[in-house]
């Protein structure tokens, strides 16, 4: 699989990326070590090549990064990790040294010339402070975020996705693999070629719609008591719902478009394979 994103301008970069960090002292070759102070409602942004990300809630206001290789490279690439910073917060990078990846706010570029070998991988362990917003992705590796209190991104191009105990919308997607999500406060699209898809939301404190997709899974999501909204389910295996709902179009078995409650926020949900099912938050 390719693992492509877009980029920043080349000027962009240049002038906002340093050089990648030393390890810290008494770390193991090839670990990485960041550690500083970040405001709520800026972004940590985290970009891996090739490896897991799990992301934990901080105890204070710095965020801290370790980086640690795994394994090695049939053609000996060092992963190199790289600090990038913006007005809107920060960019830390895990990937191979090489000329032909580049990484930026917006994500990784590259070639993938290493895919059908063993290519450098990192595992990346992230403290989360209050009030910070996490955008976390992998190209290939599961992406883990834990009781993070702000906006969440987290996607990988290959690997479960999994956001538990989040205070506020959540963005998740993966390539190739499950989806699981929960927060306090909706609202949540996510988005897998081949998986299921599970969302809990206890709460709706944001206007926005919400659009949930998978290729090949089934997709379960839990909405607070007084949900409203346009719902429009296109499913393989039916569809079950706790909600009463007024039936605009088509019936329960593959299509159907209605109205839950009083209307408002649109509520998109597909699959290519399996079934869909809405429950009521208890």
């Amino acid at each position: 699989m390719r693992t492509a994103f877009s980029t920043l301008a080349a000027a962009t970069l240049l002038a906002v990326a340093t050089p990648a960090l030393a390890p810290a002292q008494g770390s193991a070759p090839g670990d990485f070590d960041w550690s500083e102070a970040v405001r709520p409602g800026t972004w940590l942004r985290i970009r891996n090549w090739n490896g897991p990300v799990e992301v934990r809630a901080a105890t204070g206001d710095r965020a801290d990064v370790h980086g640690q290789a795994i394994g090695s490279s049939d053609r000996g690439t060092d992963v190199v990790y790289r600090v990038l910073r913006d007005d809107d917060g920060v960019t830390i990078c895990a990937v191979p040294d090489r000329d032909d990846v580049e990484c930026s706010a917006r994500g990784i570029n590259g070639s993938g010339r290493d895919w059908g070998r063993r290519p450098a991988r990192a595992r990346l362990l992230v403290s989360l402070p209050a009030g910070v917003r996490i955008d976390a992705s992998s190209g290939n590796g599961e992406v883990t975020v834990e009781n993070a209190g702000a906006d969440v991104v987290a996607s990988s191009g290959n690997g479960r996705v999994r956001v538990a105990g989040a205070g506020g919308p959540v963005r998740a997607s993966s390539g190739n693999g499950d989806i699981d999500v929960s927060t306090a406060a909706g609202p949540v699209t996510a988005s897998t070629g081949n998986g299921r898809i599970e969302a809990r939301m206890l709460a709706l404190r944001e206007d926005g719609d919400m659009r949930f997709s998978t290729g090949n899974g089934a997709v379960t999501v839990w909405l607070p008591d007084d949900f409203g909204g346009d719902v429009s389910v296109s499913g393989q295996r039916g569809f079950d719902t706790d909600f009463p709902i007024e039936v605009r179009s088509g019936d329960f078995h593959s299509r159907i478009s209605g109205r839950i409650g009083r209307g408002g926020r649109r509520v998109d949900i597909s699959t290519g394979n399996g079934g869909v099912s809405l429950r009521r938050v208890r």
